[in-house]
Order: C-alpha cells, then sequence, then structure tokens
C-alpha cells in the first residue's frame, strides 16, 4: 500500500516555504498554550491529552469550517 506522501525540505531561512507549519505552532503558543496550568500536568501523556482535546475541540473547529 503506498500513501502518497513525501518528505519535502524547504531551504535554511525560506520563511515563505514553511508558512503554513509556521502559523501552525504560533497558534500553539498564543491559543493553547495559554491555557495551560503547568503545575497541574504532572505527566506529558496528560500534556499530550489535552493538546489533543484542543486539537480537535477548537483548532479545527476554526480550520475546517
Amino acid at each position: 500500500m503506498r500513501l502518497g506522501i513525501s518528505l519535502v525540505h524547504s531551504r535554511p531561512y525560506d520563511s515563505p516555504s514553511r508558512g503554513e507549519i509556521e502559523r501552525f505552532f504560533r497558534t500553539v503558543r498564543d491559543k493553547f498554550l495559554t491555557l495551560l496550568k503547568l503545575q497541574e500536568i504532572d505527566s506529558i501523556e496528560e500534556l499530550n491529552r489535552l493538546f489533543e482535546i484542543w486539537v480537535d475541540r477548537e483548532y479545527n473547529k476554526g480550520t475546517m469550517g
């Protein structure tokens, strides 16, 4: 089975070619990380769970309709 996925590297210091992922990281910093109470997170599993919930409920809601 082939998925048709290819890994494409951008040139160093070529910001426009990385715009989409850079925007995602900025959104995570501005929207997700500001919601966290880090002292209440006990494990990486808990952080991952909270991130998955945020992506499903908030990020995908804003980007998919």
